[in-house]
């Protein structure tokens, strides 16, 4: 008959045309979707756990501090500065004999001589603390007699960093025991301050 399709021979079967289940298309897509989540909540934890809590900050301020009274004296080179020193120095080693001493305004380094060798000495101005081995070539001397108000003097501006080595001479010091570098060239004195 003219219009319909002829049926299928029985030889010839039939096959209907593959198509994939709706459901699993979905639990493909249900998966990777969740991955994918997994993925974003991970990273986010990750980067909140290893972010910094303080970010640096562009701005800046300065905080001007005050002394205190009980410090106020060895933040120059005074006598009273250096007595705190010589009787701190008297209190942790049993003596006040050191190889050098290097003085700043509020702090010192000594090298003090030692069964084992030279031991170095820190000072902030209020405690000494023993900081390990030390090194020098000079002979030991009383730190007592250095005078604080002489150091002072050298140094000139109270307000100027200042430094002064103080040891017994080497050769080739010409007998000065007090070295004060600065701006104007090296100074250098005996303990009254007479330029040698």
């Amino acid at each position: 008959m003219p219009g319909r399709p002829d049926p299928p021979s029985p030889e010839e079967p039939s096959w209907a045309l593959y198509d994939e289940p709706a459901p699993a298309r979905r639990r493909t897509g249900a998966l990777l979707g969740g991955a994918v989540v997994l993925l974003l909540a991970g990273g986010a934890t990750w980067s909140l756990a290893t972010r910094d809590p303080d970010p640096p900050s562009t701005t800046s301020r300065t905080v001007t501090e005050v002394d205190s009274e009980t410090r106020s004296d060895v933040q120059r080179f005074t006598t009273a500065g250096t007595d705190r020193l010589v009787a701190a120095l008297r209190a942790e080693t049993g003596s006040t004999r050191v190889l050098e001493a290097v003085l700043f305004p509020a702090s010192a380094v000594l090298v003090v001589p030692g069964p084992d060798g030279p031991q170095r000495w820190e000072w902030d101005g209020a405690r000494l603390r023993h900081a390990g081995p030390g090194a020098s070539f000079r002979a030991p001397f009383d730190l007592a007699g250095v005078d604080g108000d002489l150091l002072g003097r050298l140094c000139g501006d109270p307000a100027r960093a200042c430094t002064v080595v103080a040891g017994r001479p080497l050769a080739g010091d010409d007998g000065a025991w007090l070295t004060v570098p600065g701006g104007d060239g090296v100074r250098r004195t005996d303990l009254r301050g007479r330029a040698v």
